[in-house]
């Protein structure tokens, strides 16, 4: 967690490689990983992940979207 946490903060060395507005998202993600790895299959109710399970591609891009800018911008 704190790696992810560090990757949202520009330091001395570097610049943020994730944007604000990706944060809670990707904690969000996180958190449902971590749900579903330590679930049974009985536990899992559509209703609960079909917003996680639809938004991860919209996600996916985000993140692919922010590593590109901070290769492109890397000094």
């Amino acid at each position: 967690m704190e790696l992810l946490e560090n990757a949202f903060v520009s330091n001395d060395t570097r610049k943020q490689i994730f944007y604000n507005d990706l944060q809670n998202n990707l904690e969000e993600y996180m958190k449902f990983r971590h749900f579903v790895r330590h679930s049974y299959g009985f536990q899992l109710e559509w209703e609960r992940m079909e917003d996680m399970i639809i938004g991860m591609e919209n996600c996916w891009i985000a993140v692919k979207q922010n590593i590109n800018n901070f290769i492109e911008n890397m000094e």
